[in-house]
């Protein structure tokens, strides 16, 4: 049952995040229609901290100490709830250290890392 409610929930999240990304749902009541889940699930996985499963409780003790974290998405206008887009920007990078097999060395590794740190922000910054 708590499962079916955490699925829903989650359905539910990503729909009204998907509105509000797109205009049909004004942020105010974006807010204010996500607190009221922020509590019911963060009240299911309190409910759920004790229930003799020890990997279960273990993930909802996790969420429920970063839970400010899980809501920046709705507090902070401009973040996703999701890291989609970080994983797009380093992609291309991924994908080159793939390809040519990487660096050799350590300081390879930092050049590397610099150089490529150094073009996703100026690209970004256009």
């Amino acid at each position: 049952m708590k499962t079916d409610l955490r699925i829903a929930y989650s359905r539910l999240m990503f729909r009204l995040w998907w509105l509000y990304r797109d205009g049909n749902l004004n942020r105010s009541k974006f807010i204010t229609v996500m607190k009221r889940i922020q509590e019911e699930l963060e009240e299911i996985l309190e409910s759920g901290t004790p229930c003799g499963q020890s990997k279960t409780e273990g993930t909802y003790k996790q969420i429920l100490k970063h839970k400010t974290a899980l809501w920046t998405f709705v507090m902070e206008e401009g973040v996703e709830p999701t890291n989609n887009r970080a994983e797009q920007i380093i992609r291309a990078y991924v994908m080159w250290r793939k390809i040519s097999f990487g660096t050799q060395s350590d300081r390879g590794n930092r050049y590397v890392e610099r150089i490529m740190t150094a073009s996703t922000l100026l690209s970004l910054e256009r």
